[in-house]
């Protein structure tokens, strides 16, 4: 599963733009306005925004790629070769997530060439906590990645768009440009139940004050990444399965 995701998408440019010009393209819009930010600030706002941003790249592309490769068989109607196959439900997920990363590693190499070829940042600054805030990241990406898939299955082509926008609906939330503490007090649960959430306040009181978060830090989001991941599995399953009594396989409404 994952070689047939790389052939189909070696010959087809449009995935290969989708996956890399979008969040290049954050890379050059966001670092060019951090720059201005910074003409008139003591804040090393191109640190702060780049470096989140940077992070919630990682997050939606791997969110994105996994749903991908439901939403591509859907869209050629391949599904139903794919069911009659002997694969099985956690053999499609795990093929899912292994291309999903392969293919984060090279826009984690394309992203951090740019910023530092256009605005000298070294992406290597957050290196104290790089290892659990690309974990955390990745984590909830397949977790979110998992469970949009499973809505394609149970509520057929119509969730589709949820490969693009699921994800973008948290963005106010989690604070990728901006501290939580500028949200309504009565929204803060929401923005403190995502666990990536605590890596973009990671980076920012990093930035601020040079402070490392304690590995104690990291329990919070790394249980919470562990039950989204769970809970998102559970889901899949339950929605392969209904999926299959309905016959949706075959129909693909």
């Amino acid at each position: 599963m994952v070689l047939r995701q790389w052939y189909e998408m070696r010959h087809s440019p449009d995935r290969i733009i989708d996956s890399f010009f979008w969040p290049a393209l954050d890379v050059i819009v966001w670092g060019m306005l951090t720059f201005f930010i910074d003409s008139f600030s003591s804040f090393n706002a191109t640190s702060a925004i780049l470096g989140a941003m940077m992070f919630w790249a990682f997050t939606y592309s791997i969110q994105r790629d996994i749903t991908m490769t439901t939403v591509q068989d859907l869209w050629d109607r391949n599904l139903y070769n794919v069911m009659a196959s002997p694969l099985r439900p956690i053999e499609l997920i795990v093929a899912a997530v292994l291309y999903a990363v392969m293919r984060l590693l090279v826009l984690f190499i394309l992203l951090i060439s740019l910023a530092g070829a256009l605005y000298h940042f070294s992406f290597f600054i957050f290196l104290p906590f790089l290892f659990f805030g690309l974990l955390t990241v990745a984590l909830f990406g397949v977790a979110f990645g998992i469970f949009t898939s499973g809505l394609i299955y149970r509520l057929g082509s119509n969730a589709q768009m949820l490969c693009w926008s699921g994800l973008a609906v948290l963005w106010p939330f989690v604070g990728v440009s901006y501290p939580i503490a500028l949200l309504p007090t009565y929204v803060h649960f929401i923005s403190w139940a995502v666990p990536v959430t605590y890596v973009f306040e990671f980076v920012r009181a990093f930035i601020a004050t040079g402070a490392v978060p304690p590995l104690t830090a990291w329990i919070v989001p790394s249980l919470l990444s562990v039950l989204y991941i769970s809970i998102s599995i559970w889901y899949f399953f339950y929605a392969f399965r209904h999926a299959k009594r309905r016959g949706w396989f075959v129909k693909m409404d």
